[in-house]
């Protein structure tokens, strides 16, 4: 299939090819005073090839409404640009090196240009397309964000009609020590009854990624780990050692450090947690009002044919 949807991209960018040397310059869409053009569409929606030859893209019904879905992000960006214009919002040099300098941390100093080369081609598009992205969001930010405010009766409410998402299961701390052989788990077991120490065991024994914190799990509730470990460590006394565990991971011996009983959260535990919620969910409502309102300024017409047309 991947193989498929790969032919598949490849014969459409030939196609958009081909249509962009015949008019290279084929008006797509006229936004107001603007336009996106063929050529402007096909770029954009090169860049994120890799994450379109994701999709399972079936038939043609589908691939065009992955064409017009497309193009409607371009069109709410080519609009919202505008915006910013018209309003003079503007992205400081300082804002956009303090932006790539946090990206930057994602990546391994060396490779960090290659990277981005090797995914956009040139690094001033890439630029450009980051100081877009923060010019979009600088507008938002004025326009909808810095105008909300919740008020401490709107979390408080909220707490109260929705109690049931702030119930905390019960929850245990346990260390665990994970071996190749049932043999190798009993003389581990052994040593640790004899008085070696759990942790230390851990990080020269264990096969799990946990051994270097010495096979710490943290805390979990019930159904996070695989059935084996629930049945045994949320019946394990605090403090003892658990019998040989058998699991599809190897042979295991487990440690039960705490338990935390069932309860609800306290008001002031979520407190930030509902705030960012309830801040969220206004943006969105908020946008989406002031988008509406901002897009009747700019009358859209689309070339629907141009658009069926690339294949």
């Amino acid at each position: 299939m991947k193989k498929f949807l790969a032919l598949l991209l490849c014969l459409f960018f030939i196609s958009f090819h081909i249509c962009c040397q015949r008019g290279k310059e084929q008006t797509l869409v006229n936004i107001g005073n603007q336009i996106i053009t063929v050529d402007e569409f096909i770029k954009e929606f090169e860049e994120v090839r890799q994450e379109y030859l994701n999709l399972n893209i079936k038939d043609n019904k589908s691939f065009n409404e992955l064409k017009a879905s497309f193009l409607n992000g371009l069109i709410e960006k080519k609009i919202l640009l505008n915006e910013a214009e018209r309003l003079g919002i503007k992205v400081t040099e300082n804002e956009l090196e303090s932006e790539i300098s946090h990206i930057k941390k994602d990546y391994p100093e060396k490779s960090f240009k290659e990277t981005i080369i090797n995914e956009y081609v040139d690094y001033k598009d890439w630029e450009q397309k980051i100081k877009k992205k923060l010019l979009i969001e600088k507008l938002i930010n004025n326009m909808i964000v810095s105008k909300i405010s919740i008020e401490d009766e709107e979390i408080k409410r909220y707490y109260e009609k929705n109690t049931q998402e702030f119930d905390l299961p019960e929850q245990v701390r346990a260390f665990q020590i994970v071996v190749g052989t049932e043999l190798e788990a009993h003389e581990i077991l052994k040593r640790l009854k004899d008085g070696d120490d759990f942790i230390k065991l851990a990080k020269e024994k264990s096969l799990s990624p946990d051994s270097e914190k010495g096979g710490d799990l943290g805390y979990f509730g019930r159904g996070y780990m695989p059935p084996e470990f629930d049945e045994v460590v949320f019946s394990l006394p605090i403090g003892q050692l658990s019998k040989v565990v058998k699991s599809p991971y190897g042979f295991h011996v487990f440690k039960v450090e705490e338990k935390k009983e069932a309860r609800k959260m306290l008001l002031d535990e979520v407190y930030d947690q509902i705030e960012e919620r309830l801040k969220k969910e206004r943006t969105e409502e908020g946008y989406n009002r002031w988008f509406k309102k901002v897009k009747t300024m700019a009358p859209i017409e689309i070339n629907q044919q141009l658009l069926m047309e690339i294949k």
